[in-house]
C-alpha cells in the first residue's frame, strides 16, 4: 500500500513538472531588456511553430516606437527536432534610447503568445527592448 501511494505521488509530481516546463508558442531572442543598434532577433517556434515559415508573406513582422515602424526582414529559417528557428533582422538601424515593440500582425487567433519569456505560469514577458 505504502508502494502504491509512494507511486501514485511521485507520477503526480512529474505530470505536474513536466506541464510546467512544457514548451509552446513563439519565444524571442534577445532575452534582455536592451538590445544594440544593430541587433538581430531570433524567433524559436515549439509545438505550433509553422507560422514563423509565413513571417512577411502571410504575418507581417516589424517593430514599433512611438509612431516609428521598422520592418523586419527574415534573413534564415533553421528547422530542428520540434522547434523552428527564425533569424530576423530589421530593415534599418535602431535608434539609441528609444523603446521597440516587437509586433506579428493577422496571426490565427488560436495562435501561441509570442514572448521573451515567463514570469510565473501564464505570465508573459512582452516583446519589448
Amino acid at each position: 500500500m505504502k508502494r502504491t501511494v509512494l507511486l501514485l505521488a511521485v507520477l503526480c509530481s512529474w505530470l505536474k513538472c513536466s506541464a510546467l516546463c512544457g514548451s509552446t508558442g513563439l519565444r524571442l531572442w534577445p532575452s534582455g531588456k536592451t538590445v544594440k543598434q544593430n541587433t538581430l532577433f531570433v524567433i524559436n517556434g515549439y509545438s505550433d511553430s509553422e507560422y514563423i515559415y509565413q513571417l512577411n508573406k502571410k504575418y507581417p513582422i516589424y517593430l514599433r516606437s512611438g509612431d516609428e515602424k521598422i520592418e523586419l526582414k527574415v534573413w534564415e529559417i533553421l528547422t530542428g527536432y520540434h522547434v523552428i528557428q527564425a533569424i530576423i533582422i530589421p530593415e534599418k538601424k535602431l535608434a539609441a534610447g528609444k523603446e521597440y515593440q516587437l509586433f506579428i500582425d493577422s496571426l490565427p487567433k488560436y495562435a501561441p503568445p509570442y514572448h521573451k519569456g515567463y514570469t510565473g505560469f501564464e505570465k508573459y514577458i512582452p516583446a519589448k527592448w
